[in-house]
């Protein structure tokens, strides 16, 4: 048992990084002995799990832990309910739209869908991300309960841009406006330029299991908008909500009598 635990340790790293690790890199950051770290290495890579680089003496994941992880989003109802409705939002808005859910207080991203308008959102899933500095970040924190919350907020607040909110006192109360409009927004706080919609999804016992948004340009949309594509979520969430057994959104879908004119002209 102690060796399966071990070897789970060592491909979760991988979780973490977009390139290679080495042994002396897993080492140092699993706390363990090179030798162990390679065994497990040469086993993994016998079975598929992970591929070795010669050159650079570097690893990365395998073609059989993705093929693992591809059936997860077949399986997971969560995810095979959320892709036609994720393309439903990118039909009409045009923008990148992903699907974020918090694993062991870290959000992550789970799916992404590009738009014709992409920011190059969706190349980033299976990542983690920080919550404060995203709109779905800080959606995740704002409707966990108060124990996931704080699981959450338990690291220092890193400065990505001259807009990042680095203070947990200003954090916390964005937080909770966040809970009472039913949406969050980012602008330009993890990536210059870059902004962000999302709104929550909610299951059976009406707990959020997840968060649903858009990324775009900032140039292509203004604050008074916010409203409107934030309604285009929520529709869409509550859709999703219902289909994994939300009998009812506890969140009031605001009008957007714009609506289309903004849709029209957000597409390129």
């Amino acid at each position: 048992m102690q060796s399966l635990r071990t070897g789970l340790r060592i491909l979760s790293e991988f979780s973490h990084v977009n390139g290679e690790l080495t042994v002396t890199e897993l080492a140092t950051r699993l706390n363990m002995a090179k030798s162990q770290v390679s065994r497990m290495l040469s086993a993994f890579r016998e079975e598929g799990w992970v591929v070795h680089n010669p050159r650079t003496r570097g690893y990365s994941i395998g073609i059989s832990a993705y093929a693992a992880g591809a059936r997860f989003i077949n399986s997971n109802q969560l995810t095979s309910e959320a892709l036609p409705v994720m393309r439903q939002v990118v039909d009409r808005c045009g923008f990148t739209t992903t699907l974020c859910v918090v694993d062991n207080a870290k959000p992550l991203y789970l799916l992404g869908i590009d738009g014709p308008i992409s920011v190059d959102f969706a190349s980033k899933v299976g990542s983690y991300f920080p919550p404060h500095a995203t709109a779905p970040g800080k959606l995740l924190a704002a409707f966990a309960n108060e124990t996931v919350r704080t699981s959450m907020l338990d690291h220092e607040l890193a400065s990505l841009t001259a807009r990042t909110i680095v203070e947990t006192s200003v954090l916390r109360r964005e937080l909770r406006d966040i809970q009472q409009r039913g949406f969050a927004v980012s602008s330009g706080e993890r990536a210059t330029g870059i902004g962000g919609i999302a709104v929550p999804v909610f299951d059976g016992t009406q707990a959020c299991v997840a968060a649903l948004g858009v990324a775009y340009p900032e140039s292509l949309v203004r604050a008074a908008e916010f409203d409107a594509y934030a309604a285009i979520l929520q529709k869409a969430a509550g859709t999703l909500s219902r289909r994994l057994g939300c009998e009812s959104y506890p969140i009031e879908i605001r009008e957007a009598g714009e609506l289309q004119r903004l849709v029209a002209s957000a597409r390129p």
